[in-house]
C-alpha cells in the first residue's frame, strides 16, 4: 500500500485442480486475467474464459476483481459476482 492507503501492488496465488499454483506480484492496474496469451495474467485452464476478469483499483483506492462476462462467471462465497472488493485473501471460483 502507498502512504495514502491506496494499493500499489498485490500478490496473487492461483491454485487450480491438478496444476501447479500460479504466483505473481501485480504492480499495474487494470490487470487482465484469462486464458488468452495477451492477458496480463494468463491462466491455462478450460474453466477460465479467454478474457475472464480484470483487477482494478476502484473508488477509495480498493482493489476489485471484475468479471468480464466470462462463460462460467466468477463466484465468491458461492455467489455469482460481477464485481468483488478484495479486502483479504479469498477463494474465487471461475
Amino acid at each position: 500500500m502507498t502512504e495514502t492507503g491506496n494499493i500499489d501492488k498485490c500478490y496473487m496465488r492461483i491454485r487450480l485442480p491438478q496444476q501447479e499454483a500460479v504466483e505473481r506480484t501485480i504492480s499495474y492496474f487494470p490487470c487482465s486475467i484469462g486464458r488468452a496469451e495477451d492477458n496480463d495474467l494468463v491462466i491455462r485452464d478450460t474453466s477460465v474464459s479467454s478474457y475472464h476478469a480484470l483487477l482494478r483499483i476502484g473508488e477509495g483506492g480498493g482493489l476489485y476483481l471484475e468479471d468480464r462476462g466470462s462463460t462460467n462467471g466468477t463466484f465468491y462465497d458461492g455467489i455469482l459476482r460481477e464485481r468483488v472488493l478484495i479486502a483479504k485473501p479469498m477463494r474465487l471460483l471461475p
